[in-house]
């Protein structure tokens, strides 16, 4: 079976501008900014409950009871829109990502048991508090993860960063990897530093095949900064800075860092 406000300069090895988003108001995301994701593609004519993701087909049918999924954002988001109750269909998840492959992998991760229904986020705040930058030092800490983002900026994970990540705010280096390669960036106060947010819902599908419906139980916005100076002591981008819910719970639910359509 088969993802605050204006920037003086861009960072070293910044694409263009039109790479970057720069609008400071709450959106959903368009179906065209999903379909330039890396790794996403879908036929415009495919029915539901059918939706195109590569090669192999993905329904309803193929999805478990209880999942979740990373949604992207244009721009910073102001604001946070449930949207309990919505209807989630095939075509939604192919155009994240979603495919029969990474179904199959979610099911078989001891992780897709983690994913509670009835997980609730939390109510919404900016999160400024959570942003501030790691000092200066005269070493950086090593480099645990490296990756190219939406805009083929170098970006890094050290180890302090990741360790925060986990124990502090409840997710893994893969919720900052995959917001910061599907979405484009938007400018933030500092001008080598660049914000990505996206929305990760939890879902719960009841009935079977052709009756197979899910709906969106909870979602949380995350919020990743990553700052790409590269004056520090092993001449690699200093990389992320934060990566955590926008809610006044310090610790994300557990539903985030499970999602299925992590990169």
């Amino acid at each position: 079976m088969g993802f605050a406000v204006c920037a003086a300069s861009v960072p070293a090895g910044a694409s263009s501008s039109h790479d970057i988003e720069t609008s400071s108001e709450f959106s959903e995301s368009s179906s065209e900014s999903l379909i330039e994701g890396p790794g996403t593609s879908m036929l415009s004519n495919a029915l539901p409950p059918i939706a195109d993701n590569g090669m192999l087909k993905l329904t309803l049918a193929d999805m478990p009871d209880n999942f979740s999924y990373i949604e992207p954002i244009t721009g910073k988001a102001t604001g946070n829109i449930k949207d309990v109750g919505a209807s989630v269909s095939a075509f939604d998840l192919a155009s994240n990502g979603v495919s029969l492959e990474s179904v199959d992998f979610y099911i078989a991760s001891p992780a897709s048991g983690k994913t509670d229904p009835n997980e609730i986020s939390g109510d919404y705040y900016d999160g400024a508090d959570m942003e501030v930058g790691e000092p200066a030092a005269t070493k950086n800490y090593p480099v645990m993860k490296s990756w190219k983002d939406y805009g083929n900026r170098p970006a890094t994970l050290r180890t302090n960063i990741n360790d925060k990540l986990v124990n502090k705010h409840n997710i893994t280096y893969k919720v900052p990897r995959t917001a910061s390669k599907r979405i484009k960036p938007y400018r933030t106060d500092v001008p080598t530093k660049y914000g990505y947010d996206v929305r990760v819902k939890n879902v719960t599908c009841t009935g079977f095949l052709w009756k197979r419906h899910c709906v969106t139980r909870d979602s949380v916005i995350v919020r990743t900064v990553i700052d790409y100076r590269n004056n520090t002591s092993d001449k690699k981008s200093f990389g992320v800075v934060t990566s955590h819910c926008l809610t006044r719970v310090v610790k994300c639910p557990n539903y985030v860092k499970n999602a299925i359509n992590q990169i």
